[in-house]
């Protein structure tokens, strides 16, 4: 076979007697830390005048503009003249005899993304959500906490238990709150500032594909399970800083510019002559108990600062402790909830000790809510490690440097038979067990919130792991080694909220993200679905005017995609659904593990290395890795494919199917159980 390497236009010349094997594996493509398709022997090219001048003498170091060893090169094969593949090269090493190159070693890879070298160290909050940013005002708040959309609100408490009580008889206390709507008072009800957000999990893969160049194809990104998941804005929000206007100058101040006090180049040096400043706030009554931050500034130095007060509170500065004249004041209020102020400032000069006042109305400190800034402390690498951990993605690079991303199951439905038999060796045919495993425990990160602790305390096992045990048709633990498969995300159990008095349904779901004395927890990052519920009792929010406001719709966070026949979910064990007791089944042990699984440690399993003579080119150019080989009326799946791009030879490692399946997949729907199991039990006396 005529074997074709190029660099650009240049043509490599090559040795007609080296051997260069591509290999294949499915193992490696589902390794996201380096998304590969293909990596090839180390093998030698001459040191012809053609490979010296494409590979730039990399063997003398004082060339101007040299090979950089550290980059591949952009390459293509071609197989008798037709393409084959896209591949990088990397210059290994040149042999020199006598000081002159001999030969050059060389790598050949697919198209190889390396996202952890693309990605680094950058974490979530490190990426460029800005468009999904609102202001964060209770209008807002209301609107997104009663409908769905990419950044929604859901009722997740960080310093309180949430009850219903339609006699009024539990009082609201700093550990709990009655949702319970009686009128419009703020004596009961959820403050708007405690409603917590999401953003969709698309949004986040796509700032990612943004921000760093990359694409991932919608094969599995683009179907419904993952379009309807979300991720919890989960870290402590920031405070929101505002600069206090200006504008009411009563004395007709000459030194200040816009809301700039003593402006350099502003009045007289009399003028300027600066005794004390007073900078004096006072919070609206609705507001007397928030806490803020108010600070003064020279330049861009704070000069004087009272950090987390409460009520009104004056700041004064007088020009004695300063050496050099004051110039360029302005004034700020921070705070973590938004709050209504007014404020009085004033200058008093030393001539006559005269005062120039100003008298703010009344202002308020909103600010923009920044999803990146609440975004879960975690790095960009280990997010999509996790998603294609839990869902048992498959990454393969294509062409156009897009990357292919579907569930291993569907990858390997989308392939189709080829027929080997005819260019089979036999005479040098193996088989054996290949790897086995007897147990497979499916893990979060530890859970740290109150519930999610008391129910692993309660069952051994936290809420969404799954402890897989593999046993023959006997009952006796197959041999095998143990392997621990965990997530960096971590479950929250939700409460389902009851009425105290027993009067009314209640369709309201919350989770308490804080431990048993209501402190709150840092936790990992929380993926979960939502649902838009319809409160046939409606719950008391409180808007930003302290009125209660009554709210007939709801989200409500799930670990399942709905509360009807869902036929997806975020657990790997079988759980019952918080809202209304029903068993999760299709779980995500089941929807993309289970069938890999049983065929992987069924009792008729084996792995064969077959070799493949003079194989024709038009079958070395469509073999793929989800296609199906056929040998003598087996079917096996392909584990790693070995193809010696020279000699036509095809060495093969495969494992029998128990069952082909082709065909696209069929959701199937299951009735649902009142019970619970975290431990799961597979028998595999498949015999297909």
């Amino acid at each position: 076979m005529i074997t074709a390497i190029y660099i650009g236009n240049d043509k490599l010349d090559l040795f007609k007697d080296e051997d260069i094997v591509i290999d294949s594996s499915v193992s490696k493509i589902e390794d996201i830390t380096k998304v590969f398709t293909d990596i090839s022997n180390t093998f030698s090219v001459p040191a012809s005048e053609t490979n010296n001048r494409v590979l730039k003498h990399f063997y003398n170091q004082n060339i101007v503009n040299g090979l950089d060893l550290r980059r591949s090169l952009l390459g293509v094969v071609e197989l008798n003249g037709v393409y084959y593949k896209k591949v990088k090269i990397k210059a290994v090493k040149v042999e020199l005899e006598s000081n002159k190159p001999i030969s050059y070693s060389l790598e050949l890879f697919g198209n190889l993304i390396s996202l952890k070298e693309v990605l680094k160290e950058s974490r979530l909050s490190d990426l460029d959500l800005s468009s999904y940013n609102f202001t964060f005002n209770s209008g807002n708040a209301f609107n997104k906490l009663q409908s769905i959309s990419d950044v929604s609100g859901s009722l997740f408490s960080k310093s309180r238990q949430y009850f219903y009580d339609s006699s009024n008889a539990t009082q609201t206390t700093e550990t709990q709150t009655n949702l319970y709507y009686n009128n419009n008072d703020d004596l009961s009800g959820v403050d708007w500032t405690e409603i917590s957000y999401s953003i969709k999990d698309i949004r986040i893969l796509e700032a990612i594909e943004n921000d760093f160049g990359l694409t991932f194809s919608r094969d599995f990104f683009g179907g419904s399970d993952f379009l309807n998941s979300f991720t919890l804005l989960s870290a402590p929000r920031k405070k929101t800083t505002s600069q206090v206007v200006l504008t009411n100058n009563v004395d007709n101040d000459p030194v200040t510019s816009g809301n700039t006090m003593l402006a350099t180049g502003f009045g007289t040096e009399d003028e300027r002559d600066t005794r004390l400043i007073n900078f004096e706030v006072t919070p609206s009554t609705a507001d007397i108990a928030n806490s803020y931050t108010i600070y003064i500034k020279q330049n861009d130095t704070i000069i004087s600062k009272f950090s987390d007060i409460v009520g009104k509170k004056r700041l004064v500065v007088e020009q004695v402790d300063f050496g050099e004249p004051l110039e360029n004041i302005t004034f700020w209020i921070e705070s973590i909830n938004p709050i209504v102020y007014s404020a009085y400032i004033s200058r008093e000069v030393w001539i006559d000790l005269f005062e120039y006042r100003y008298l703010t109305g009344n202002l308020s400190v909103t600010g923009n809510f920044d999803i990146a800034e609440n975004m879960p402390d975690q790095k960009l690498i280990d997010y999509l490690k996790g998603l294609f951990q839990q869902y048992r993605l498959i990454a393969i690079a294509q062409d156009d440097d897009s990357i292919y991303v579907d569930t291993l199951n569907e990858f390997y439905k989308k392939g189709k038979v080829v027929d080997y038999t005819k260019y089979i060796d036999f005479s040098k045919t193996t088989v054996s067990k290949g790897k086995l495993l007897n147990s497979i425990n499916f893990k979060f990160s530890e859970p740290k919130t109150i519930l999610a602790e008391q129910f692993e305390n309660d069952n051994l096992t936290a809420y969404g792991d799954l402890e897989l045990e593999i046993f023959d048709e006997n009952d006796n633990l197959i041999d095998g080694e143990s392997l621990d498969y965990k997530l960096p995300f971590e479950q929250v159990v939700y409460e389902r909220i009851t009425d105290l008095n027993g009067a009314n349904d209640i369709e309201v779901c919350y989770g308490l993200l804080t431990d048993e004395d209501f402190k709150v927890q840092d936790i990992k990052q929380h993926r979960h679905y939502l649902f838009n519920q319809s409160l046939t009792n409606p719950i008391k929010v409180i808007d930003i005017n302290s009125i209660g406001q009554q709210v007939n719709t709801i989200n409500i966070p799930l670990h399942t995609n709905s509360l009807t026949a869902p036929i997806y979910s975020n657990t790997f064990g079988e759980e019952f659904n918080e809202f209304n007791g029903s068993l999760i089944t299709n779980t995500l042990y089941k929807n993309y593990h289970e069938p890999y699984i049983l065929e992987a440690f069924s009792k008729n399993r084996r792995m064969f290395y077959f070799e493949s003579k003079d194989t024709p080119l038009n079958i070395i150019l469509n073999t793929k890795l989800n296609d199906v080989i056929e040998i003598k009326q087996q079917y096996y799946r392909i584990d790693s494919i070995k193809t010696n791009i020279l000699t036509r030879e095809v060495k093969m490692t495969l494992y029998n199917i128990i069952n082909l399946d082709l065909t696209p997949s069929v959701v199937i729907t299951a009735d649902t159980t009142n019970y619970t199991t975290d431990t799961t039990i597979i028998t595999t006396d498949n015999n297909g």
